[in-house]
């Protein structure tokens, strides 16, 4: 699916959850960010796995199971302090 990283944390997390909570995220993430790998906030509400190796390659340590998208939209410099 996709993944990100937490406020305050340097860890990137896999991002799993149903199929349209998949496609809206992608949905708007395409809509928000002109370029790949361009940051955007997101608030989601759901839960996260213990610490193991996810997603593609393996390359998270964990994963976060989105149950609800609470916001989406493009990152501010105040965002996450």
């Amino acid at each position: 699916m996709c993944a990100f990283r937490p406020c305050g944390s340097r860890e990137s997390w896999w991002v799993e959850g149903k199929e349209e909570v998949a496609k809206y995220l992608t949905t708007e993430y395409e809509y928000l960010a002109p370029s790949p790998y361009e940051e955007v906030y997101v608030r989601l509400r759901g839960k996260p796995s213990e610490k193991g190796q996810f997603g593609h390659l393996n390359a998270y340590g964990r994963t976060f199971s989105v149950e609800d998208v609470i916001a989406i939209r493009p990152r501010l410099p105040s965002d996450c302090k």
